[in-house]
């Protein structure tokens, strides 16, 4: 009953998170190592994320454009 679709979701939770922390290791690894300048924007063109490359590029550090736009 209850209980079993209890444990049944935090399960899942449990397996959804699991693959969540592996996504952003593969992601920060790929951009970490990556020789290609990357950034990642939401849905409005603001910046999210930027590797070294592409801050280097930009001439600022990789925490400096979160939440602006670069054209």
């Amino acid at each position: 009953g209850t209980v079993k679709r209890l444990q049944t979701a935090e399960a899942a939770t449990r397996i959804a998170t699991s693959h969540q922390k592996e996504t952003e290791s593969l992601l920060d690894f790929a951009l970490n190592n990556s020789p290609v300048g990357v950034s990642l924007r939401d849905s409005e063109l603001r910046v999210v994320r930027v590797n070294a490359s592409m801050a280097s590029m930009m001439g600022f550090d990789s925490d400096d454009p979160a939440g602006k736009t670069i054209d």
